[in-house]
């Protein structure tokens, strides 16, 4: 009897593993313009003065919110669809 536990154990071990393996995303990548774009409007956010979204999500979108208006009008955009508008 314990060895059929331990043997049960283990089978149960190895299938859980096998469902925990890594599946790609179902969307598509981003394209290359989409990348450089996003990159350049964090770069924008950095200068004005907000911290990396790293250190602080929460402060990092409240920041980004208040200073919207000094982005570029491609990075206002990008900003307000990825964090919304300034309530």
């Amino acid at each position: 009897m314990k060895n059929i536990l331990v043997l049960v154990a283990c089978l149960y071990s190895f299938s859980s593993l096998a469902s925990m393996s890594h599946k790609s995303g179902i969307g598509a990548e981003p394209s290359e313009a989409k990348k450089v774009l996003s990159h350049a409007c964090f770069s924008e956010a950095l200068a004005s003065g907000c911290h990396s979204p790293r250190e602080d999500r929460h402060n990092f979108r409240i920041c980004v919110r208040d200073k919207m208006d000094s982005f570029s009008t491609e990075c206002q955009n990008f900003i307000s669809q990825l964090y919304g508008r300034r309530k």
